[in-house]
């Protein structure tokens, strides 16, 4: 997976600068967007501490996996109907603190990284506990209906599988004109 603005967009030759590489992501980003290895060419010096450290210097990314460590376990645990009814929540902070109430948070994957396994409070650094209640707008100007009825885009449906876009656009058009 890459960086998002990175999505889709994998060169079949990729040339690398790596002076303006101040991160792993950066590397990460960069190295991901190659079509393969033999098409690759990296500029400059790598520095291997940044692609070989581990996470002893990032411990909001150490805290970041965890998190999604127990977000897979409720995955497994809700695909095989295991998991408690008491583990629910409409946003990822909330079901993690659900999860927390209700395993304790000692509790740790049986499949955990030993680099990821955390002790007690660990878990919840980086926590910022929601509120559930939704806060509700209050309007001081009396609303009406739509009186309009507002129908829907005409034109042909996107084909995901063919990619027809092109065509898409211009049947539409030419659609649209007679």
């Amino acid at each position: 997976m890459t960086d998002y603005a990175s999505q889709g967009k994998t060169r079949k030759v990729n040339i690398i600068e790596t002076s303006t590489m101040t991160s792993y992501q950066s590397y990460y980003t960069a190295l991901s967007r190659s079509a393969n290895a033999a098409n690759t060419a990296i500029i400059g010096q790598l520095n291997y501490d940044m692609l070989t450290g581990g996470l002893k210097n990032h411990g909001w990314l150490r805290q970041e996996f965890r998190h999604l460590e127990i977000l897979d376990e409720i995955t497994r645990l809700r695909c095989s109907s295991k998991l408690p009814t008491s583990v629910k929540g409409e946003r990822r902070q909330s079901l993690l603190d659900s999860w927390c109430k209700s395993k304790g948070k000692q509790y740790t994957p049986s499949q955990l990284d030993a680099e990821l396994h955390w002790t007690g409070t660990e878990i919840l650094e980086g926590f910022h506990t929601e509120s559930i209640a939704k806060k509700q707008k209050t309007s001081k100007h009396q609303t009406n209906s739509v009186t309009t009825v507002i129908r829907p885009n005409q034109g042909l449906v996107w084909d995901g599988l063919n990619y027809s876009c092109a065509y898409d656009c211009l049947l539409t058009s030419l659609y649209v004109i007679w």
